[in-house]
């Protein structure tokens, strides 16, 4: 039997595994074709947030997605922020010149998460900022005093079992 170059082992190894990596795949994905595979991680409707959108290409290929699967243009909401201007400006080009309507103005051009992605409302309790801020600032430092003198204490008694911090 010819011994074998270890770049040969090496490389026959390497096959051998992908295999094993693929068939894996082909399990968890339920024997599913692997073209297919990409219409279980898209979105059908729904809403789609992008924290760093640049020029909205994945918001368009979203909505491309789903009209091809016979959703229409809406079915999805998109959001997306980008920090750069020019690339903000081509992204709000590229959306319009499709039709997708761009998301920011309606939101007082608040660019915070939470507004895109369904957070909830936080109800208003009715107290003035101007007397509530105070009430908790003294709250807090009724707080810290409970914590000092806690700490004291906690203090104390691992000093008397012979712990000393």
């Amino acid at each position: 039997m010819a011994k074998k170059k270890a770049s040969e082992t090496k490389a026959t190894a390497n096959i051998g595994f992908e295999a094993k990596l693929w068939l894996a795949a082909d399990k968890l994905r339920n024997n599913m074709d692997a073209a297919e595979y990409k219409h279980v991680v898209a979105p059908y409707q729904g809403g789609i947030y992008d924290p760093a959108c640049g020029s909205g290409w994945m918001f368009v290929q979203s909505e491309k997605f789903v009209e091809s699967h016979g959703g229409k243009l809406g079915d999805i909401s998109i959001y997306g922020q980008e920090s750069n201007a020019t690339t903000r400006r081509l992204a709000i080009m590229n959306l319009s010149i499709r039709g997708i309507e761009a998301e920011i103005a309606a939101h007082g051009h608040v660019l915070t998460p939470g507004r895109y992605v369904g957070a909830e409302e936080v109800e208003d309790d009715g107290e003035p900022f101007a007397e509530k801020m105070p009430r908790l600032v003294a709250e807090l430092q009724a707080q810290f005093a409970e914590s000092a003198k806690l700490e004291k204490l906690i203090k104390k008694n691992l000093k008397g079992l012979g712990y000393e911090l």
